[in-house]
């Protein structure tokens, strides 16, 4: 018996419409904020933007395969300050801090749920599931909270999990089963839906939840098989899984 849904969050409940069509296009608005907040503030890079910018986008790829392959964690305060020390640039707490909100702003400036996002929290809901929320995240879970309120998902979702908080990444065993814990079901009670076949289908899979994969975009599947496929979420309404 069907328990719970648990949801990804960025590409699934919630997307970022004019912000770029890959994943660098989708950064690169944020890191260009860190360079001239930093030039405002005095830092004395020794580059310029479009180097930043490579070198940023460099650290990030590297640190997120990092996290999703070995489930060390990644939050982007922290790699900001790495980075700038690669330019010897000492940046105290508070600077990192601004920097990463910075970094922020222009993806959720343009935030807005999925087409049905809510109508499907709340159907499910309607049914007696509990709904969760498991995402990969470099920022602060509570800058998240904002967005799903703002988009009027967060009243629908009985527990979120971000990896920024936690420092566990998807597909780690260990997030997914925190989250089975706090929701108070076994996996077999429970299904996963998601748009990224490693972090979310094989994840899911691998401690024994059902599934599902959200084919919003092109994702190399690797020969993962996802139990059911939608291409809307509105269609995970009438998958047999909850008929």
């Amino acid at each position: 018996m069907l328990r719970a849904a648990i949801f990804d969050m960025g590409g699934t409940l919630l997307a970022y419409p004019g912000v770029g069509d890959t994943w660098r296009a989708l950064e690169e608005p944020g890191i260009r904020a860190v360079y001239r907040y930093l030039r405002a503030e005095g830092h004395a890079l020794p580059v310029e933007e479009d180097a930043f910018c490579d070198a940023m986008f460099l650290r990030l790829e590297r640190g997120w395969r990092q996290a999703v392959e070995q489930g060390v964690n990644i939050r982007a305060d922290t790699w900001i300050g790495e980075v700038a020390m690669g330019y010897a640039l000492a940046l105290g707490e508070a600077a990192l801090g601004e920097a990463a909100l910075r970094y922020a702003s222009p993806l959720r400036g343009g935030v807005l749920a999925q087409p049905g996002a809510a109508q499907v929290l709340a159907a499910l809901r309607g049914r007696g599931l509990r709904i969760g929320l498991i995402s990969n995240t470099i920022w602060p879970g509570a800058l998240h909270r904002e967005d799903l309120a703002t988009c009027g998902l967060l009243q629908h979702i009985d527990h979120a999990i971000f990896s920024g908080d936690l420092g566990i990444w998807k597909p780690s065993p260990q997030i997914f089963q925190s989250m089975l814990a706090a929701l108070g079901v076994a996996p077999s009670e429970a299904f996963f839906v998601g748009d990224s076949p490693q972090e979310d289908i094989a994840g899911a899979q691998a401690v024994g939840m059902p599934a599902v994969w959200l084919a919003n975009r092109e994702f190399p599947t690797g020969g993962i098989r996802p139990d059911f496929t939608i291409t809307s979420l509105t269609d995970l309404l009438r998958l047999p899984i909850l008929a």
